[in-house]
């Protein structure tokens, strides 16, 4: 949990929350428990898509940031709180990867495409999946 804190404390700078699952180990949710600004969860973004470096220094190790995200069917693309594009649709030439939260928020990054999208949302019931949207776009031709 420190080594969270620390990495944390590193890119965030607005008042952020990591809701814990025991006062007495201090273990984070297992599910997430973010509470964090846009700007703050795009800086998240960066800090996979530039493979766990922020501004040159490594502060996540590359083996982690490519095993959390690696492109891979099994259990549709989830692992590490992370998903793949994989289930969408066939392998896409450029895949993201995003994290998803509860009513609908989303972290998209596509590095091949340089590429981070964050949507933040009150209701979950909205007529599109946002990261299926965002890998449609983030794969158009204008991008």
């Amino acid at each position: 949990m420190k080594k969270c804190l620390y990495i944390c404390s590193l890119i965030i700078t607005s008042c952020a929350t990591i809701n814990i699952d025991s006062r007495k180990h201090h273990v984070a949710h297992a599910f997430g428990g973010i509470s964090t600004t846009m700007k703050d969860l795009a800086k998240i973004g960066r800090l996979y898509m530039n493979k766990g470096l922020w501004n040159g220094k490594r502060i996540v190790s590359e083996e982690w940031i490519k095993q959390s995200t690696d492109y891979n069917t099994d259990n549709d693309g989830y692992h590490f709180n992370w998903y793949n594009t994989s289930w969408m649709t066939e392998k896409p030439e450029y895949p993201g990867f995003y994290a998803h939260g509860i009513r609908a928020q989303v972290l998209y990054v596509n590095p091949y495409k340089h590429l981070i999208m964050v949507r933040f949302g009150k209701r979950d019931d909205t007529y599109a999946f946002i990261p299926y949207m965002f890998e449609l776009l983030s794969n158009c031709k204008a991008f």
